[in-house]
Formats: C-alpha cells, structure tokens, sequence
C-alpha cells in the first residue's frame, strides 16, 4: 500500500461510528454527527472482510491490514455522503475501483474558511463557487501530494436540474474537475437523452467520467441500485 501520511482532508472529520458485517459481501457504513462533513458514506467490499478505522487527524484507511483488493472497492454517497465520497476518490485513488455519487459536491469545495468542523458553506451549496478545469484537477492532486499512479476511480455524478440545496453548478463544477483529471474534454462524447428515466440526460465523457442529469429533479436524487451495480461492474 502507498504511504498514505501525505494525503490531506479538507475537512476534520470525527468520531465515527463504525458498522460492519464481516462475511462474503460486506456493506460498511460511516456515520458522523458532522453532516456537512459526512452524513452517510457507504463503501462496499465484495468477497473481503474488511474493517475501516478512522484516523480523524490524518485520515488513514487501513486497507492493507486485511490485504482489501483495490477491484473490489466501491465507494457511494449522496448529499455531503457525496462530498466526502469525491474526498476519497481524490486521496485513495489506487484503492478504490469505481465512485457512484447523486446530489453533491466537488471534492474540497465545502471547506469551510474558518476549518470548522460543522459549517454550512453557501457559496458552495448555491453553485457560486466557479473554478477553472485546472483549478479543480489542483484540489484533487493536492489532496494526494506527489501521487503518479495511473489508477483513479471511474466516476458516475447525478444531480437534479431542481435542487435548491446543493445548486446545479455543483453538478458542473464536479464534471469540471473529474474531466480535468483524466484529462479528457467538457465536451462528451455521447449524450443520451430521457436515459435512464424521462427526463433524465445521460453524458458520457469517455469512459470514466459519466453525468446524469435529471431535469426538474430536487436533493436529493432518488439512487438506482441496479445502475449503481451496473457502473460498478458488479
């Protein structure tokens, strides 16, 4: 496993309460009483038993103490599960296959000025904070210092055309970043209309970096499971 001291969390998140089932497919599940850090986190591991501990100082996943193959981890979130989800993808990205994200954030953009723990930022969450590709491709390489590797999670992003709690430009600004870093064009190379429901837009930017966009829709969007396992491969 790659050192993991130099990563950096944008936010300061603490005592987690931890739920796992150690057996064949194993759900694991994160709450924290800091929702706008991370109000549910669900990481899915399948065919390893795996436990997360929580290093709230320096935020170490130990994965390699339960020898956690990195083709078997999925990472989901919605809301700020989904913020902190583009956290994980930005600072694990070799242990972590495949992120499934509905109604969030781009990764460090709802840090709060002042570092406080439990802070509502709303320029963030009213789509006022506007950045440049390469503006957030940095806040993503930041938070791993130094990392070369080839491997990042593929990256599906949903958000409702109607969401007046995390606005819409979070939904641009989250394609924005993740295209800057596979560094593939804002333009996608296929749009699917009224896929996977009515009303729903569909745009692939390559192939690992997919937005559905759900015209009229509110916070949150609703999941699809079997979407969710599809884009998983699973």
């Amino acid at each position: 496993m790659a050192e993991t001291h130099n990563r950096k969390f944008p936010y300061n998140v603490t005592s987690a309460m931890r739920t796992t089932r150690p057996n064949g497919n194993v759900p694991l599940s994160i709450r924290t009483p800091s929702p706008w850090n991370s109000r549910i986190l669900v990481v899915v591991l399948r065919g390893a038993s795996a436990r997360m501990d929580h290093y709230h100082e320096r935020g170490i996943l130990w994965w390699d103490v339960y020898n956690v193959d990195p083709e078997k981890v999925f990472v989901t979130g919605g809301s700020s599960g989904a913020m902190i989800s583009n956290v994980l993808a930005a600072t694990y990205p070799e242990l972590i296959k495949a992120v499934w994200l509905y109604s969030g954030g781009p990764a460090g953009y709802f840090a709060s000025a002042s570092g406080g723990v439990a802070e509502w930022n709303s320029q963030c969450s009213q789509g006022q904070v506007v950045r440049t590709p390469q503006e957030c491709a940095t806040i993503v390489q930041n938070m791993y210092p130094g990392y070369n590797g080839a491997r990042r999670p593929k990256m599906q992003i949903w958000h409702g055309s109607a969401d007046t709690t995390l606005f819409p430009q979070n939904y641009e600004e989250t394609i924005k970043q993740w295209t800057a870093v596979f560094n593939v064009s804002q333009t996608p190379t296929s749009v699917r209309q009224n896929y996977l429901e009515q009303m729903y837009t569909t745009s692939d930017y390559g192939l690992d970096v997919q937005g559905i966009y759900a015209e009229g829709t509110g916070h949150s969007v609703l999941p699809h499971l079997q979407d969710l396992e599809a884009w998983f491969g699973l």
